[in-house]
Order: C-alpha cells, then structure tokens, then sequence
C-alpha cells in the first residue's frame, strides 16, 4: 500500500503538512502508477515560523513538491523505464483533481515534481509548467499525461467513497446531479461575467484580435481566464510570490522586472503576454505611456495589439515575439491571426443581453443562494427537475465553461453537424445565438 512521507518537511520553509484533499489525490495516483512512497519534499505554507516563498499554490497545503519511490528508489524522468512510471502517476493525479502540475529538469531536477490544485479555490484553470514555471517549456510527456487524465476523470466509484471530496475540488470532474446544473450554469456566468470584465474591451483592436489575443495567453501562461494577467516567470517563486500586477503602475512593473533579471533564467517576462523589461520600455515610449498608468488588463491588452501589429501576419516575427510559438503549427497561428473576435463579441453580447422575459429567470445572490428577478444581464434558470435532455445541456455547459475554444471548433448537432465557428464565418449567426442561450437557461420545468 502506497504511504506519503512528510518527514523531510523539518526545517524547510513550507514545512506543514499538506492537505486531506491532496493527500487523497496523491495516494490514488501512487495506487495506480504502483508507487510505494510519496516522498514530499516541500508542503504547506505559511510555514511553522511564519515564512513563506513563491506563489500561493502551497496555500493551506494544496500543493507539493514531491519525488516518487519505487522498490527503494527514486525515480527519474530522464530514464525512459521511470518516465513510463511518473507519467502513469501523473495522469492518474490529474484524473483524480489535480490541475496544477509542474515537471522538468531545469525546473526542480529530474526527480521532483510539483503537483496540487490553484492559487485559490476560485482557481480552476488547468496548467502544466516546466523550466522558468512557464507552461511554454512544460515537457511534452507532462502535457500529454497530464492531458489524458484530465480528459478521463476519475469515477466516484473508481476513487471510493472516502475520496469523493477530490473529484468534487476539479469541475469539470463533477457529475450533473439535481443541484449539480445550477452550478454547471453558474460556473457559465462567472465566465461570462469575467469575460466582459476583460475579454471585449471598448478597443475595436483588441477585439478584433481577441481570437489571437487569446491563442498567445494559453501557450504563454497557460490559461484565457483573469488569473492569467498577473502571471509572472516561474508562478512567482522568482518575484517573493505572486504579484497584483494589474494594480501596479509602470513605474512599479519596471522596478519589479529589474530585481527579476537577477535570477538565473536572467528574464523578466510577466503579465498575461510575458512581456519583456527592454520590450515594456519601448512600447511606454513609443505608446507615450505615464509612469503612472496601471498594468491594467486593457493596458496588457493594447500592449500585445501593439506587439502583434508591428509583426504583422508573419509567423517568423509572431514567434520571435512569443518563443511559447515555436512549436505550434504555421497553420494553426495564421489560422488564429485571421480570425476575428467581432463575430464573438457579437454573440457574446447577446447572450450577455438576452430577449425574452418569457426566461421567468432567477439570479444567485452573492451568497450563491437562488432568488427569483432580474440584476444586469446576469441569468440562470431555477432547477426544479433535471431529465436526460437537461443533463446533457448541463454537461454541454461545463464543457463550454472549460474549454470554450474546443467547443467553438467542435462539430454540434444542434447546428446540423457544423461547427459553431463554421456558422459564424458563413454568417449565420442567428442558430449559434439560439443555441448558446438554450445551454445558458437550460429550460428546466
């Protein structure tokens, strides 16, 4: 039976011990990939005296750095027998809840992994990092192992009964029960809201690039969502924690960039389009930008429109701005530098401004209890039944919350095999706009 040690916790700075819920995960994962001991090697923080380091992952011990053991040793990534081994480990912890997953020898040598959940228990994104804590140098068979658990969640019976508290920490692992659509629903409305708090700005440029925008977020940070703009290199590990660099001026990202160079990967790449020190300095002067201006989510995004118009539809100069590009296919960026995010943000404002008091909705309060009326825009629908139909809406709704760009390009029944996308470049917006509203209410009765 697999066992966690803990002892080599003493004397380091994140020294408590780490949560039941990853512990549960971790011990599944082992169980699976037939790992006798989980060695952790950095736990909980703040730690025993008050101390911590790097980002807030470790949190409350929701994180860990780790080796894993087997028949009395250590295993190593780098030998292609142990690789076999760790990557069973790690699709299985990402099949039981984990979403954050680090690997690489530059990163914490060939033998340690970071495994855990977000920053916070709002975070849901998944991600997976390598050397400098970037998602751009995240090894390929981390990816990839990482991709197929999470891709095949662990069942409720699968995990057993003691276990269910970490399926239920990863949404996307959660099944639709009579409750389970109103938070499937309410997750859709958080990304809604998120999203035209930072995705359609006033700028007709960043919209128009949101597609791109977007594309340049996932390989360079690792997530589309809020959290992404205040990413800095290595998760924070190299700037005392993670920062609030939306709320910081110029003047204070470029002092915080300084004291980054110090570092060993000698970079200074942070916010959600990890832009440069010499980079930041010369679009401030070029754009005319105050000292005092905000690295605000629409400054971060007007920057990058900057960087990509001055490189043009050239995938040469896209990659040279964003080395995350290097390995993705010409096709594949042309393909998202031509898209443009009008057609989105056209039909993201409908579903955001829906016709039809005939919804008869109700809204959550800020204590996410449900009342019946109107606030803003923002609408769910009341659960008081769920058949086979609205649990498929529900779980179509989980997916969108999770993956918008997968089902956007995803061929739907509903739109006569085609592709949301597909629909939108034709012009035939009308039958996307009445689908996104149907998986949005999901009409129970």
């Amino acid at each position: 039976m697999a066992t966690i040690d803990e002892t080599g916790l003493r004397g380091r700075i994140r020294d408590q011990r780490i949560s039941d819920k990853l512990r549960r995960v971790l011990l599944s994962a082992a169980a699976a990939a037939g790992i006798d001991t989980v060695r952790v090697t950095s736990g909980g923080q703040p730690g025993s005296t008050g101390r911590r380091v790097g980002s807030t992952r470790h949190d409350h011990g929701n994180a860990a750095d780790l080796e894993l053991v087997r028949n009395g040793r250590v295993l190593n990534f780098t030998d292609p027998s142990d690789r076999r081994i760790v990557e069973e480990f790690v699709t299985a912890a990402a099949a039981h809840g984990a979403i954050g997953i680090g690997a690489g020898v530059d990163y914490m040598g060939p033998t340690r992994l970071h495994v855990g959940f977000g920053r916070s228990a709002e975070d849901h994104a998944r991600l997976v990092w390598g050397a400098g804590g970037r998602s751009a140098n995240a090894p390929t068979w981390l990816r990839e192992a990482a991709g197929r658990g999470w891709r095949n969640p662990a069942t409720h019976d699968e995990v057993g009964e003691d276990d269910i508290e970490v399926v239920s920490s990863s949404f996307s692992d959660l099944e639709p029960t009579i409750d389970e659509p109103m938070r499937l629903l309410e997750g859709l409305r958080q990304r809604l809201r998120s999203t035209s708090d930072y995705g359609m700005t006033a700028d007709p440029e960043v919209t128009r690039f949101r597609p791109l925008l977007d594309f340049i977020a996932r390989h360079e940070v690792g997530t589309t969502g809020p959290e992404g703009y205040n990413i800095s290199l290595a998760q924070g590990e190299l700037t005392g924690g993670e920062k609030d660099l939306v709320n910081m001026t110029l003047d204070q990202i470029d002092a915080l960039q300084r004291r980054m160079l110090l570092n060993r990967f000698n970079s200074s790449a942070l916010g959600r389009y990890q832009i440069l020190r010499a980079t930041l300095r010369s679009l401030r002067r070029k754009l005319g930008l105050p000292a005092s201006q905000k690295f605000s989510r629409e400054l971060q995004d007007r920057l990058a429109v900057a960087l990509i118009k001055g490189r043009g539809r050239s995938v040469p100069g896209l990659r040279s701005e964003w080395a995350s590009l290097k390995n993705v296919s010409a096709d594949e960026i042309l393909r998202k530098y031509d898209e443009d995010g009008r057609h989105l943000a056209s039909i993201e404002d409908d579903i955001r401004n829906p016709a039809g008091p005939s919804l008869s909705p109700a809204i959550t309060d800020t204590m996410g209890n449900v009342r019946s009326g109107r606030v803003g825009t923002e609408l769910v629908r009341p659960v008081q039944s769920v058949d086979e139909d609205e649990q498929d809406l529900g779980r179509e709704a989980e997916a969108l919350f999770e993956n918008a760009d997968a089902w956007l390009s995803s061929p739907h029944p509903g739109l006569g095999g085609r592709s949301p996308q597909e629909c939108l470049k034709t012009g035939e917006e009308q039958p996307v706009r009445q689908l996104l509203r149907r998986i949005k209410y999901v009409p129970y009765t």
